[in-house]
């Protein structure tokens, strides 16, 4: 079900490169002095998104291991 969206996505999203400049033209015309800025933002928005996504998995694991290790030991 994926793999159709994404071919539908990519067959849709056909960029040339001359698509791309004038992608990049627009972007530069409409944040000037700012992009670095907010290209640095987005960055760290990322890097706490990642780091939120870790933790969750850390946890996830740990309840996972408290789990199986209580399930084993009702067994006995």
């Amino acid at each position: 079900m994926f793999a159709n969206l994404s071919r539908t996505v990519i067959g849709f999203l056909q960029l040339q490169p001359l698509d791309i400049v004038l992608i990049m033209l627009v972007l530069l015309l409409l944040f000037g002095k700012r992009l670095p800025e907010v290209a640095r933002s987005l960055g760290q928005s990322l890097n706490m998104f990642k780091k939120g996504l870790n933790e969750t998995k850390k946890e996830l694991d740990d309840v996972t291991k408290q789990q199986d290790s209580g399930s084993s030991g009702e067994g006995q």
